[in-house]
């Protein structure tokens, strides 16, 4: 006979029947600008959404923790969600069997020794069942999906530049479509400047965007400007009545001075020897207008806001009136000129 006393363990492990997060769903060719939502199937946890190869348009501080996000997207990319699950797993040892013997004092009568004859026999076994109490071990893992989206209509060709050391010009083209515009910013929407080509003066990002009949606009190319200065400005500009003698300066600008130059009157610009950022000017008698010439990294030379310094003859002053007057009586007096700011009076 075998007796048994059984203990009932039960073992868990969290995490065997989760469905993991495999998809996200929303749309993959949408219109910049508009609202999109995305949504991630399945269980999880601690949700934070992200945007990558691209921009999502006013996003959030802190990225949403809800299984759905809605956003603004202009650019194609993807959107990724990533979380956390937990999974434990019972690392405790398995449950061991514990069995003993049983015996009983047995006696029997024994007519031939009118006696009893007694003996310890063996029953059989009885056995427990025993189980350390359960480890957890529970880990986070970080999962993470991803939905790719693309924007309409298709991004324009890439614009191209050129540097016209000739004409001291940067030009950059497009091809001839007029439905691709010039942009400020790389989401601007402005239809006003679908010209097949710029010439600009000052370095930085010239955005080009694509606006089809549904009013969508494409995701942009950049024709990035470099190599040609900032041109900056000279000053003070100055007025005076008699020769001036002064010094101006260059602000504002980048690249090297190559030269400055004056324009004397309405002529035409002449070269002056100097290369800082400087220079003193002595007994201008004439309106004259002084500027820096700057170089960069290309060829193209470009001419900073010109300084004026405005001279204005010393007037002549005609009085007419009488050149007596009796004692108490009266006339007025009157000035020739010119045009000038102001008049003072005095009295000897």
């Amino acid at each position: 006979m075998r007796i048994q006393t059984i203990i009932a363990v039960i073992f868990l492990v969290i995490g065997t029947s989760i469905t993991y997060a495999q998809t996200i769903t929303g749309p993959t060719s949408i219109c910049g600008g508009t609202n999109n939502t995305y949504t991630v199937t399945g269980v999880g946890s601690n949700y934070s959404w992200y945007a990558a190869n691209g921009t999502f348009i006013n996003p959030n501080t802190n990225p949403p923790t809800s299984s759905s996000v809605t956003v603004k997207a202009d650019f194609s990319g993807s959107v990724t969600v990533n979380w956390q699950q937990q999974v434990c797993v019972d690392i405790s040892s398995p449950p061991q069997e514990n069995c003993y013997p049983i015996y009983q004092w047995v006696c029997d009568h024994d007519p031939d020794i009118g006696d009893y004859n007694c003996r310890n026999e063996y029953m059989g076994e009885n056995c427990n069942w025993y189980d350390s109490p359960p480890i957890w071990d529970c880990h986070d893992e970080p999962r993470s999906v991803y939905l790719n989206w693309t924007v309409t209509p298709a991004a324009p060709p890439q614009p191209t530049i050129n540097y016209d050391c000739a004409s001291n010009t940067v030009i950059i083209t497009k091809t001839a479509d007029p439905n691709s515009y010039w942009q400020t910013v790389n989401n601007g929407q402005s239809t006003a400047d679908n010209s097949t080509t710029r010439v600009v003066t000052t370095p930085g990002s010239y955005f080009l965007r694509v606006k089809n009949a549904s009013n969508c606009w494409s995701d942009y190319k950049n024709a990035y400007v470099t190599g040609i200065p900032t041109v900056g400005s000279v000053g003070p500009s100055t007025e005076s009545f008699l020769p001036y003698s002064g010094t101006i300066n260059l602000t504002g600008h980048t690249g090297t001075v190559q030269k400055w130059q004056q324009k004397v009157g309405a002529g035409a610009w002449t070269d002056i020897a100097n290369t800082s950022t400087s220079y003193a000017v002595s007994n201008v008698s004439v309106t004259t207008q002084y500027r820096a010439m700057l170089i960069g990294a290309s060829c193209v030379v470009l001419p900073s806001a010109p300084a004026t310094i405005t001279i204005y003859p010393i007037p002549t002053i005609t009085a007419n009136g009488p050149s007596g007057l009796p004692y108490g009586g009266g006339g007025s007096v009157s000035l020739s000129t010119g045009a000038y700011y102001q008049y003072q009076w005095y009295k000897d």
